[in-house]
């Protein structure tokens, strides 16, 4: 299982934020850095996994313009975008596995037609928001809205926030 190790402010000497992860793919599943350039979208542009193979249909809009940020996917399928910061200096990590008991899900199933999943969260909250505050937020909204395809860990982390 992926790790990952979020530390805040009050928990270092000198104020810092410390935001970490382990990888648990094979070495032969390497990943490498990809730089997405900012880019406008016409009106009714959709972000859809089954554009890239996802795990389910999920679809969001596109944003007017998309701000430059950076995933570090697997390098031969280009999913599972793992981790990723944007111009605005939001930091995201995203791929980490969370399992839920069969007993809370009966209460809140997962949407595994049409929810988000850990492959979509950086492509879809990269491109649009500028804050941890605003991506934790849109990515409640969704989840709230479509519903989560799986379980996943995510961490946020801009200049002020984690």
């Amino acid at each position: 299982m992926c790790t990952s190790v979020i530390v805040g402010e009050k928990a270092t000497a000198d104020g810092s934020f410390l935001v970490a992860r382990s990888a648990d793919s094979s070495a032969l599943k390497a990943q490498h850095f990809v730089i997405h350039p900012a880019q406008d979208y016409p009106e009714g542009a959709m972000y859809r996994t089954k554009d890239h193979q996802g795990a389910t249909a999920f679809e969001y809009p596109m944003p007017a313009h998309a701000m430059r940020y950076t995933t570090a996917p697997n390098w031969q399928t280009q999913l599972h975008g793992a981790v990723g910061f944007n111009e605005a200096g939001l930091g995201i990590t995203g791929t980490e596995s969370i399992f839920a008991r069969d007993d809370a899900l009966a209460i809140d199933p997962y949407n595994k037609a049409t929810g988000i999943t850990e492959d979509d969260i950086l492509d879809v909250l990269l491109p649009r928001c500028r804050t941890a505050k605003e991506a934790c937020a849109l990515l409640g909204r969704i989840i709230e809205e479509q519903g989560a395809g799986e379980g996943f860990g995510v961490g946020f982390v801009d200049a002020s926030d984690v």
